[in-house]
């Protein structure tokens, strides 16, 4: 079972080092945190590929000021097309929230979505098998049955425009022999039905 972690801290750079690519525009580090490059969607994933598709990833993200910006972390990412699953926390000039979609060769697909958070928080998506989990400070808020992406072994940030930061970023592989929380499954199911 693979597990990769990136905390940031280390001195200022124009790119987050060789061990992420960027996929589109792309992170530096400022401060000790990884922060957006451009005002256009930034997506960067971790090189060395998780052992499969079925994966943790999490980060701790802050947005700040202006409007439509989000960032989170991203799941079952390909390394040549740009295909995964999102969780991002967004801040617009309308709504604060969080929201869970899939991203397929580029093109964007709403999965869940709320209108609640703010601040500096810790984001975790669950992706096993059909299911996605999107964990807030560790309570789940946003879930989903989707099958369309079933590849991907690398994970890694998305962010958009430049007024967000992330940071302690780690990913994992999901065990097949995970004891599953009870409450956690009572709770999709909630959300689901």
């Amino acid at each position: 079972m693979a597990s990769y972690s990136d905390d940031f801290d280390r001195g200022d750079s124009g790119d987050l080092g060789s061990n992420w690519t960027d996929q589109m525009g792309g992170f530096s580090i400022v401060s000790n945190k990884a922060v957006p490059d451009n005002i256009v969607i930034n997506d960067s994933y971790w090189n060395t590929a998780l052992d499969g598709p079925d994966q943790s990833v999490e980060v701790d993200v802050e947005i700040a000021g202006g409007s439509e910006n989000f960032g989170g972390p991203a799941a079952r990412h390909t390394s040549g097309a740009i295909t995964f699953y999102l969780f991002y926390y967004y801040l617009e000039s309308s709504a604060v929230g969080w929201g869970l979609w899939k991203v397929e060769a580029g093109d964007q697909t709403a999965i869940d979505n709320t209108a609640s958070g703010t601040g500096t928080i810790t984001m975790r998506l669950d992706v096993d098998g059909a299911i996605q989990g999107a964990y807030v400070d560790e309570s789940l808020e946003l879930s989903g049955t989707d099958s369309d992406i079933t590849t991907g072994n690398y994970a890694g940030i998305v962010n958009q425009y430049n007024e967000g930061q992330m940071d302690n970023w780690s990913a994992a592989d999901i065990s097949t022999d995970l004891s599953i929380n009870v409450n956690d499954c009572q709770q999709i199911e909630t959300m689901l039905i």
